[in-house]
């Protein structure tokens, strides 16, 4: 790395650092000039320092509203599935095979050891997959960080809609989406 001499722009050397530190330190043969390559701090992780704004407030209680979709109700309280809407997982392959989980919350999650439905499969992440209700014609499948994938209709998804006879795969267990809206 070439270092110009911040005064007479001639090239500097390179020395060591008389404090130590490990820091570059250059002198300048022609005017005894200094310059230390100042050392990176690692970035602070918002929200550490005095200068920056506070996070921004909750919402406020009322309606929450998602693109499309307005929720009733206060964030962070679980809401029901519309009453036209039945939606159901069947399992076609894997431990639980045959079995038919039925869907009655707005959020309900995938994993190996945490969440509402737990296949009982080696291959599924302990957070593997969420699905989400948004109103009764709007279901969306998410992936969760998986280790091996969320797949639907044999696609690698973050994140799909989700329609009547879609086929998930988590881990080696097979799912079909039910989905019967009433009128």
């Amino acid at each position: 790395m070439e270092v110009l001499c911040p005064s007479c722009k001639s090239k500097m050397e390179a020395a060591t650092d008389p404090r130590g530190g490990g820091r570059r330190h250059y002198t300048c043969p022609r005017c005894d000039g200094e310059y230390v390559v100042p050392t990176r701090k690692p970035p602070e992780p918002r929200g550490t320092t005095l200068d920056e704004a506070p996070p921004p407030e909750a919402p406020p209680v009322g309606d929450v509203t998602l693109p499309g979709v307005s929720l009733g109700g206060i964030p962070g309280v679980e809401w029901k599935v519309p009453e036209e809407l039945r939606f159901a997982l069947k399992v076609l392959e894997g431990t639980e095979s045959g079995k038919v989980f039925e869907v009655t919350r707005s959020r309900v999650t995938v994993g190996r050891e945490e969440g509402e439905i737990l296949p009982g499969d080696p291959l599924v992440s302990r957070k593997h997959a969420a699905f989400e209700v948004y109103g009764s014609h709007h279901i969306v499948l998410k992936d969760l960080a998986s280790t091996n994938g969320t797949y639907l209709n044999d696609r690698l998804i973050a994140y799909s809609k989700l329609n009547h006879g879609d086929r998930i795969r988590i881990g080696s267990t097979l799912l079909e989406a039910l989905i019967e809206i009433a009128g």
